[in-house]
């Protein structure tokens, strides 16, 4: 009898732009709305003021995505703080 062979996964490539610059960001900023969608902005911060360099809409499960590759890659998982009650 003949095996069965696992279908191979599709190798997607990556078309980089080298026309895209390569920016420093220091602030992040997001706005989530009700419907899920994501509003993300980056911008540095300088003497004469901050200057949005990048802004870019995505979805909220996308979103949770890249912060999960985020954490994943830098090693770094925040815990939520607990709400201090008043004594």
């Amino acid at each position: 009898m003949a095996k069965k062979k696992k279908p191979e996964k599709e190798v997607v490539e990556l078309h980089l732009d080298s026309s895209i610059k390569n920016v420093w960001v220091d602030n992040l900023h997001l706005a989530v709305r009700e419907d899920g969608v994501c509003c993300v902005r980056l911008s540095t911060s300088l003497p004469e003021g901050h200057f949005e360099q990048i802004r870019f809409m995505t979805n909220k499960s996308q979103l949770e995505e890249f912060i999960e590759t985020l954490c994943t890659t830098t090693n770094y998982y925040p815990s939520k703080e607990t709400s201090k009650k008043k004594e």
